[in-house]
């Protein structure tokens, strides 16, 4: 049994800037990009080096703004 049109693959979101590049704990990082929410209505995590940063203000698709761990 099929059925047409069921599933619809989504584009990987494109990181297209991050700015800082490097920076301490508490710092703000910037990241730009293209459907940032992975075909969602918001960010689940978003991590730095592997390390789970705080989302800071209203996220976008394009825009996400977050404090890298102290």
């Amino acid at each position: 049994v099929t059925r047409a049109n069921a599933f619809t693959y989504l584009a990987a979101g494109n990181i297209t800037n991050v700015s800082p590049n490097a920076g301490q704990g508490t710092t703000l990082v910037t990241i730009d990009g293209n459907s940032l929410f992975g075909g969602g209505a918001s960010v689940t995590q978003v991590t730095l080096s592997g390390i789970v940063a705080q989302v800071v203000g209203t996220p976008t698709n394009s825009r996400l703004v977050v404090r890298a761990a102290a």
